[in-house]
Order: C-alpha cells, then sequence, then structure tokens
C-alpha cells in the first residue's frame, strides 16, 4: 500500500495530475490578450467570476497581460499577477510578447527583454502550482536537466486529457532579421526547450492512452501558412513538430493561441488528404482586446468528440471607452 501510494505521489509530481476521475465530464476556459487598459483591469474580475459561475474547473490565459505600449515596468507586472492571481479558480498562464518581447519599445520604456523575462519569470512562476486562489500542481520543464530556466513550460493532466504550455509569442515567436548575437542565441534556446517539452508531452499522453493534448501558446503561428507551405517563420519548425506529433497520436489535438484578436474555433480540416499538413490539427483562437471574452472547452469522456468549444463574449461598452 504504501508503494502504491508513493508511486502515485511521483507520478502526480511529474505529470502535474488534478484530482479527476477518467470518466468526469468537466469544463475549463481559456483567455487572452487582456487586460489591456483600465476598463478591461476593472472588468477581469468580473469575467473570472462569470467563468466561475460556469461552472468551470480551470482557466488558462494564453499571454499578453497588457498593451503593446504600456510600460513593462515591476509595477505593471505586478497589477497584472495581482489580478490573475485573484482567479477564484486555478489559472495557468503562458507569456505573450507584450510583457517581454517587445519591451525594447521606446513606449513601454526601452527595456532590454531578457531582463524583463527573467522577471516575469520570478513574479509570475515562483510557485510549482498554479496561479489562483484555488490551485493545482503543475509539472514545469525547469525540472529536467537542461531546462532549468523554462519555468514558463508547464503541463498537467485532468482526466483523459493532457494540457501543455509552450513559450512561443506573437511577433514572428519574437524572431527577428538582424538581431543581436544574444538575442538570436536566447531565441535557439528557447525553440530547443519548446521542441524538447512538445515530444515529451506527446510520449506522456501516448504512454497514458489520453484521448487529448491540448497545447497553449500566445503567437498566432499562421497555421493556414503552414498548411498552403508558404514561407517560413518563427514558428515552422513548431508546426512541423506538432503536425508530426498529431499524425502518431490517435486522440483529438487542439492548438491554443491568442496574440491577433480573432477570436476563432477552426475544427481539424474534414476528409482531408492524409498527406495534408496538420490535418488532424484543430485550432482555437481566444477573444482579445478590445473584445472581452472567454472560450469554454467541454471534456465529455465517452462521448465524441472528446472535446468540444463555445464562445462567450462579455458585454464591453458600445460608447468606445473599452478601446485605449
Amino acid at each position: 500500500m504504501r508503494l502504491r501510494l508513493l508511486i502515485g505521489l511521483v507520478l502526480a509530481l511529474t505529470v502535474g495530475r488534478v484530482s479527476c476521475a477518467a470518466d468526469e465530464p468537466y469544463d475549463f476556459a481559456i483567455i487572452g490578450d487582456l487586460p489591456y487598459n483600465a476598463f478591461e483591469r476593472r472588468q477581469l474580475p468580473a469575467l473570472l467570476s462569470e467563468i466561475e459561475r460556469g461552472a468551470n474547473r480551470f482557466v488558462v490565459h494564453v499571454g499578453d497581460i497588457k498593451a503593446g505600449s504600456a510600460r513593462c515596468d515591476d509595477a505593471t507586472l505586478q497589477e497584472a499577477q495581482r489580478l490573475l492571481d485573484g482567479s477564484p479558480l486555478p489559472l495557468i498562464y503562458t507569456p505573450g510578447d507584450n510583457e517581454w518581447a517587445d519591451c525594447h519599445r521606446k513606449a513601454a520604456g526601452g527595456f532590454e527583454p531578457l531582463e524583463r523575462l527573467e522577471a516575469l519569470r520570478r513574479l509570475f512562476f515562483a510557485s510549482p502550482q498554479s496561479l489562483g486562489r484555488q490551485t493545482f500542481p503543475v509539472a514545469r520543464q525547469s525540472a529536467e536537466p537542461g531546462f532549468e530556466d523554462f519555468v514558463e513550460n508547464q503541463r498537467w493532466q485532468h482526466g483523459p486529457v493532457l494540457f501543455l504550455t509552450i513559450h512561443i509569442v506573437g511577433g514572428n515567436n519574437a524572431l527577428r532579421p538582424r538581431q543581436a548575437g544574444s538575442a538570436q542565441h536566447a531565441f535557439r534556446t528557447r525553440e530547443r526547450a519548446n521542441l524538447a517539452w512538445l515530444a515529451a508531452g506527446f510520449k506522456e499522453a501516448l504512454a497514458a492512452r489520453l484521448g487529448a493534448v491540448v497545447v497553449f501558446i500566445h503567437g498566432n503561428p499562421r497555421l493556414e501558412h503552414y498548411r498552403n507551405g508558404k514561407r517560413e517563420n518563427g514558428y515552422t519548425t513548431f508546426l512541423q513538430q506538432l503536425d508530426e506529433a498529431s499524425r502518431s497520436f490517435p486522440g483529438q489535438v487542439v492548438l491554443v493561441h491568442g496574440d491577433t484578436h480573432k477570436q476563432s474555433i477552426e475544427l481539424a480540416p474534414v476528409n482531408a488528404r492524409p498527406s495534408a499538413r496538420a490535418s488532424r490539427v484543430t485550432r482555437i483562437e481566444t477573444h482579445g482586446h478590445p473584445f472581452m471574452g472567454w472560450v469554454q472547452v467541454s471534456v465529455r469522456p465517452h462521448e465524441s468528440p472528446l472535446l468540444r468549444f463555445s464562445a462567450h463574449p462579455y458585454p464591453t461598452p458600445a460608447d468606445g471607452t473599452a478601446l485605449p
């Protein structure tokens, strides 16, 4: 008995399992690209309360916790962390570009992006738990040798679904022409970590015979460009690996992102050729400023499809006061 309890504890710490029976239905919510202004900061607690009333188990924020032109100082980051940590439900956050990669902009304060990334990591990922007034444990890539910096890459399991956050941001994934050598090195290091984390997640899901893998990133990876074979960009290597992994995984594969503020639910193509690119990937984009809202994902074991999606807009003023 003691051995079984010990094995169960080790698995929970490794995968970040949430207490949930494998056949128990549940819902969760996705938000992102907020709060950008004073209106959204005031309304975010009400939005999170609305999500709680919707009988969701947890919330995932896919990045951009401030406007790109807002200062990247500690006070701004701390205010955003306070708001997210006030969620009545467990909340998992993955970074966007506005809070570190774009902080070199004059309007954002002219900060060094990699220094702001370190500040972000210290503030939002200090605990091996989710954010929120309720929390649950998450596995972090930083526990793996060689990836000690990557506290933001997280993994957890809830029933028959494995969830992954992967640090991929808007703005071409922070890959820019003629960027300094240190920035190029940081991009390649982050890319290597992201690909390793994605591979480990699918390996875990296959071994456990799970029904779905949901991957959360911030940046819009231009999946339509990848499917059409257009030129490579800062997302291509990730999409190639996701495409390959989805072909060997029998369950649903869902890619969730924010970044371009155009909420959409794009189911995996019907009757696509087996050779078609990313033919097994469903893509979900969150609401984004100035349109607040949340996407609900319903997990229904023993039903087909396992995952179902619905969008829930949040009322914003008709007089334009929600705009910057």
